[in-house]
């Protein structure tokens, strides 16, 4: 229930500016840059808006949203540590829920913005979107850790956390690539159907 209140309220005080604020420079830059002998694809529009919801909330729920009090900065640099204290925890049955929300957790986190950036970016490659979702996920980790020291937030900074965040960003591209392959074999089949009405 607090979740669903916290959605709402960050919605209708922070998404609902931003989208607005994105609409008004991104129709100004729409109308004045754009080619218009170029097609507008609904899908990739819509997935514009959808990423600007996306960032705000990422931004909210890792940056701004407290945690729990913590007189030092607790961090972790050395990769698959944490990755393999979660699995030796989840294997022994300790703090089972704990170890799952944080691997699944950080996973799934990221798969929309995968998913998004090659909704928008269709000829996006594996190569890009890896590396798009690893500064993606940097960014994230390095914004936790200024947050911390100017006492806006409290949160850990774990280089494990870019790592299942680029993973998630992995599977979102690859459901983007299932995305596409069925959009086309549907514009396919409703192209044969035309055709054959034609004759």
């Amino acid at each position: 229930m607090y979740l669903i209140t916290d959605l709402i309220v960050v919605f209708i005080y922070f998404v609902l500016p931003m989208l607005l604020l994105f609409s008004f420079f991104y129709w100004f830059w729409f109308k004045k840059y754009r080619s218009k002998s170029k097609s507008i694809s609904l899908i990739k529009e819509a997935s514009k808006y959808l990423l600007v919801v996306y960032f705000v909330y990422i931004a909210y729920f890792c940056w701004f949203s407290y945690g729990i009090p913590s007189e030092s900065l607790k961090y972790n640099l050395i990769p698959f540590h944490t990755i393999w204290s979660y699995i030796k925890e989840i294997q022994i049955g300790m703090i089972r829920g704990v170890a799952l929300w944080n691997l699944l957790g950080n996973i799934l986190l990221s798969v929309p913005f995968g998913l998004l950036v090659k909704l928008i970016f269709r000829k996006a490659t594996f190569k890009k979107v890896f590396f798009s979702s690893v500064i993606f996920s940097i960014v994230i980790e390095f914004g936790q850790f200024v947050l911390f020291f100017t006492h806006i937030s409290n949160r850990t900074v774990d280089i494990d956390d870019v790592i299942l965040n680029t993973l998630g960003g992995m599977l979102g591209y690859y459901l983007g690539n299932v995305f596409w392959s069925y959009a086309d074999g549907i514009k396919s089949r409703i192209t044969q159907v035309q055709s054959q009405e034609c004759k």
